[in-house]
């Protein structure tokens, strides 16, 4: 084979890998400013949904809060629950929007029980819920959904402004306070070697 078109051949493939090389640079680079710009994007949507949530969860909270208080120490009266209802339909209207799918489901199958609740007499809820149990059961089911909406507040991850640990969602305030202890003893063995 003559020299020349050995250089020639050389020089083709060099030409052939330097562009495949620059080629696929590229593409990473690009690639690499698209996932830099989502992740932009992604940041800033969910620091406003975040701030969103900040703003309006705790008025739910406090609607649910104040009927424990009633499940706790007052009878469940038609009148409780048409309140909470109604107050809790407005919000939900005007802010569900804002609920992850977990949080919506545990919202929306306790809006169903409650709107069947509604429909009740005095008489017929004060026997449904007559025993411990019964209001313990409806107790707990109401505290999912605090739980719910302190998990998308970040409660329980955020502990103190030093601390962030991200963590699941909790079926239960047992559940939180165990887990809480966990991270209490994990500081104080830090603290304390």
């Amino acid at each position: 084979m003559p020299i020349e078109l050995v250089a020639a051949l050389i020089a083709f493939i060099g030409a052939i890998i330097s562009v495949s090389v620059s080629y696929f640079v590229s593409v990473r680079q690009t690639n690499i400013e698209f996932q830099k710009l989502r992740t932009e994007i992604h940041k800033a949507f969910g620091s406003k949904l975040f701030e969103r949530r900040l703003e309006v969860y705790p008025e739910l909270y406090a609607y649910v809060s104040n009927f424990i208080k009633v499940i706790q120490f007052g009878t469940i009266s038609q009148a409780a629950v048409r309140e909470l209802v109604s107050q809790w339909e407005e919000w939900d209207s005007k802010n569900a929007i804002l609920f992850s799918a977990t949080t919506g489901h545990i919202s929306y199958k306790l809006r169903s029980m409650f709107a069947k609740m509604v429909k009740k007499s005095d008489e017929e809820l004060q026997k449904e819920f007559d025993s411990v149990e019964s209001r313990e059961i409806l107790r707990e089911e109401l505290g999912k959904l605090e739980l719910a909406l302190k998990h998308e507040l970040g409660v329980y991850e955020f502990e103190s402004p030093a601390s962030f640990k991200e963590r699941g969602l909790f079926t239960s305030y047992k559940q939180a306070v165990e887990s809480t202890r966990e991270t209490q003893d994990e500081q104080m063995k830090t603290y304390t070697t």
